[in-house]
């Protein structure tokens, strides 16, 4: 019941936060407050196709326990720049492409199920001479960092960039927090929110 309540409240947030029209998102495998959803890609690969801002994004990897990454960019038919080869920690569990700065360049965000603290994110933005990588969001700080010891999960929902990690480090029984994030020009994380929930 009281995951419920939490689930409800982080949709309420991300639907006041997640308004902006000119500023798409496409996820796949995307559930805000939720615990993640960790397909087997150990045997059959990671693939997604993503679009955002008039580009399309092919993500695939490789098979075995920690797959390359191949992200291939198109507009129509033509590929715009050289495809990226990027090496993972952990496996994917979902993947999302979105222009969260505004700035008319799309990003693609792959996130992993890598359990270290201040881990598992992997973004990229589309510029000219190809996908430059962007930073993650901060090491947290002051009382939201209380009871941080990583297992983080992310999603991307409208212009919004969600971060859940249990507390404790028990992603079984202990409660949890949830920071949403907003990405400012010249490519840093702002928090907007933070929201305590319990599992």
């Amino acid at each position: 019941m009281r995951l419920t309540l939490l689930f409800l409240s982080a949709a309420a947030l991300l639907a006041a936060t997640g308004c902006e029209t000119s500023r798409t998102a496409t996820e796949s495998n995307s559930t805000a407050g939720r615990p993640a959803v960790r397909p087997d890609t150990t045997s059959t690969g990671f693939a997604r196709k993503l679009s955002a801002g008039g580009y399309l994004f092919d993500l695939k990897t490789g098979t075995g326990a920690d797959p390359a990454l191949t992200i291939r960019t198109r507009r129509g038919a033509t590929q715009v720049v050289e495809p990226l080869r990027i090496p993972l920690t952990g496996r994917p569990v979902r993947a999302a492409a979105a222009d969260l700065n505004g700035n008319g360049k799309p990003e693609v965000y792959v996130f992993t199920d890598n359990p270290a603290a201040n881990a598992g994110f992997y973004a990229y933005e589309l510029n000219p001479n190809g996908l430059t990588p962007l930073p993650g969001p901060n090491r947290i700080a002051g009382r939201a960092a209380e009871g941080y010891s990583g297992h983080d999960t992310y999603a991307v929902s409208g212009a919004t960039l969600i971060r859940s990690f249990p507390l404790g480090g028990d992603v079984d029984t202990a409660g949890s927090r949830t920071l949403a994030y907003r990405l400012l020009p010249g490519n840093t994380w702002k928090v907007q929110q933070v929201m305590e929930g319990s599992r």
